[in-house]
């Protein structure tokens, strides 16, 4: 089982269902149609678990990154989508730390 390495050190085995969530988060306001969204989810997530499943372990950079990577060649709608929305939470728990 692929270990990913979390920003904080931790490590927990790598969840597929984890990406879907997230992608399902990201198309909401993508502006696609509900066909097009689930094809984004689903290929996005599958090509990034072979990219981690192939590995022992993998940091959640280098999962975010492959993410991003893939959305921006097949739905560059949902890439932006997830990146405003990592802007706002990023902002957001950033003043909460303070």
């Amino acid at each position: 089982m692929t270990k990913v390495i979390k920003r904080n050190g931790s490590r927990e085995d790598f969840s597929e269902e984890k990406i879907r969530k997230a992608l399902r988060k990201a198309v909401i306001d993508s502006g696609l149609s509900a066909e097009r969204q689930a094809e984004a989810v689903e290929s996005t997530s599958r090509a990034v678990a072979e990219r981690a499943r192939a590995r022992e372990e993998i940091t959640s950079r280098e999962i975010r990154e492959g993410i991003l990577s893939d959305l921006d060649r097949t739905a560059p709608d949902v890439s932006t989508s997830w990146r405003t929305f990592d802007r706002k939470y990023k902002a957001h728990y950033t003043q909460r730390r303070k």
